[in-house]
């Protein structure tokens, strides 16, 4: 429910920009806010909405990933989630074979730590014989709609 002085949403009204919202908030049954007077202007590029739980990012807006001046994946967190769900491994392994995995699998963090390098990967099957299935995040989404849509992280062709 969008509340405020005049709450208004543009779809690619304006030249290089694909969304914008003017003074959205979300008032819950019993009166509790969990988004308030948001004004939020997204431009032309790859965009996903991620905060931390609680922030108000579901309220806000059925998550949309925009790539390429289009729409590529919409639904609620929980629809998103379920697209990669079964698909998201981390590994730990040496730093000599972390280029290797990097070239062959989706990828979206790397870290290094005192036993390697820890890779959180996309992919069908697991990785390598040390990857452990991790619950998805938005991120991961992210990541799977970009390669689905034959872009780079970026958004280019």
């Amino acid at each position: 429910m969008a509340r405020g002085r005049e709450a208004a949403a543009g779809f690619g009204d304006k030249a290089g920009v694909m969304l914008e919202l003017i003074d959205i908030s979300k008032v819950h049954r019993g009166g509790n806010r969990s988004v308030d007077t948001v004004t939020l202007r997204l431009e032309t590029g790859l965009l996903g909405l991620l905060g931390p739980n609680g922030a108000g990012k579901s309220s806000l807006m059925r998550i949309a990933v925009l790539a390429g001046g289009r729409l590529r994946a919409h639904g609620t967190a929980g629809e998103l989630l379920r697209t990669v769900n079964g698909r998201v491994w981390e590994a730990t392994v040496p730093p000599e074979r972390a280029a290797a995995l990097q070239a062959r699998h989706l990828v979206g963090r790397t870290a290094r730590t005192q036993e390697g390098v820890r890779l959180r990967l996309l992919a069908p099957e697991p990785p390598t014989a040390e990857a452990r299935p991790v619950r998805p995040d938005l991120e991961d989404v992210y990541l799977a709609v970009v390669e689905q849509a034959g872009l780079d992280r970026a958004g280019a062709r």
